[in-house]
């Protein structure tokens, strides 16, 4: 649950991929959101508003990740998750609400710490895409496990 700490506002519930229920407390990077805020893009500022609906209503939770570009140390770790979904908004410049990216899902990577440290839109697995599915290309390779 969420606590009340100086970060609890970068807190945010998500479901356990365990229990599978809305029990897990996710924290984002402080470290990604001020790079994000540096960077001075209004929609990378909102989009962190999805990260909400992809912790509350994914449509995978994958575990193990194998291999993830931006973070080296997670490699075969059942604690690290990579939560898939597909929000029914995304962001443009100079920050206008539109509809999302066709054949792209939104991820949330989130180590052993219960720590959400990347997130973002990537490629859609067109077989999944077109079951409704909604996972990441090559998700087969780049995970161990799918949890939910």
């Amino acid at each position: 649950m969420i606590d009340n700490t100086r970060r609890s506002d970068l807190q945010r519930l998500a479901v356990n991929p365990v229990t599978g229920k809305t029990d897990l407390a996710v924290t984002l990077s402080m470290d990604r959101v001020k790079f994000i805020a540096k960077r001075g893009n209004k929609a990378d500022l909102l989009r962190v508003t999805l990260i909400d609906n992809v912790l509350l209503y994914p449509k995978a939770i994958f575990s193990g990740i194998r291999f993830e570009e931006d973070e080296k140390h997670s490699c075969h770790s059942p604690g690290w998750l990579c939560y898939c979904g597909y929000p029914p908004i995304d962001f443009r410049l100079p920050g206008q609400e539109t509809a999302p990216p066709v054949r792209k899902v939104f991820l949330v990577f989130v180590n052993e710490d219960q720590i959400a440290y990347n997130w973002g839109w990537e490629r859609a697995d067109s077989d999944t895409w077109d079951e409704g599915k909604y996972f990441p290309v090559n998700y087969q390779t780049r995970f161990q496990e799918q949890r939910i």
